[in-house]
């Protein structure tokens, strides 16, 4: 049975009358319980799944953190240890080796590192100055997320936005935001890191550039996170291997390590000069 008429005042002005059938609206909810729940599950499945995302998101950099500190407490052990099973022979080399990779990633992660602060400067004055509400914080955060390839521009051009959106005053604004993230990474790429990060590890711009856009192109922003540690590290091994061949036989020729006592000690006995005998 129809209810009374749910407006009053639809059917006194315009002569619309709405009634409301509860038997006929739970008959439909009955009907339709399986499409009416399915919104509301996907809902719940998704959420569920972004806590535990953030849960072990959380856990995992804690082990993180707390495996790279007993990595570093017991490195001297560990490096000791990792030597001693390495044949005599073999240890200065081994030991050549190390020492030039470990240098030049500890020059791959100073330069980043001053990279990092110059664009968190950049930004944060950029953004100040443009009127964004909260620029410095928006800058000095997108500076240090700019160690990872893209983390700082999305991070940084995200929350710019959101700033603006929240405290919108014109589209100018906007399009100043968009301007300071189009040419600060710009910026980055073909100026401030190959100059930094070359002179630290001492590579060419010229071969920063060409690693960065040949990291990119292999793998994409694993790529571009991994071509200058790589470029530098090959840079050392190269080095230790031209200083290798320049002391070979190969390069200085057969004569060239002999020295001026060595034909007579190589002549056979015979023609040895002998002694006088009395």
């Amino acid at each position: 049975r129809a209810g009374p008429p749910v407006s009053p005042i639809l059917e006194e002005r315009f002569g619309v009358t709405l009634r409301m059938d509860p038997a006929a609206i739970a008959s439909a909810l009955e009907a339709h319980a399986s499409e009416l729940a399915a919104p509301s599950g996907w809902l719940i499945e998704h959420l569920f799944q972004s806590v535990v995302s953030i849960v072990l998101a959380a856990v995992n950099t804690v082990i993180v953190i707390v495996l790279t500190y007993y990595l570093v407490e017991s490195h001297d052990a560990i490096g000791a240890k990792a030597l001693a099973v390495i044949p005599p022979r073999w240890r200065d080399n081994v030991l050549a080796v190390a020492r030039a990779v470990d240098h030049a990633l500890s020059a791959f992660i100073l330069g980043q590192v001053t990279v990092c602060v110059l664009m968190a400067a950049l930004y944060a004055v950029a953004l100040s100055l443009i009127g964004v509400e909260g620029g410095a914080i928006i800058g000095i955060l997108t500076g240090l997320a700019n160690f990872v390839p893209y983390l700082g521009l999305a991070t940084g051009l995200s929350l710019s936005l959101l700033s603006v959106g929240l405290n919108y005053a014109g589209p100018g604004q906007i399009v100043a935001v968009l301007g300071v993230f189009a040419a600060l990474p710009l910026l980055d790429s073909t100026l401030i890191t190959p100059k930094v990060v070359g002179d630290r590890t001492g590579l060419n711009p010229f071969v920063v550039i060409v690693a960065l856009l040949v990291g990119a192109d292999l793998a994409g922003p694993l790529g571009l996170l991994l071509a200058l540690p790589t470029a530098a590290v090959l840079r050392a091994l190269l080095r230790l291997w031209l200083e290798s061949y320049r002391k070979s036989r190969f390069f200085l020729g057969d004569g060239a390590e002999s020295s001026p006592g060595s034909e007579a000690a190589a002549a056979p006995p015979a023609e040895r000069e002998q002694p006088p005998t009395a």
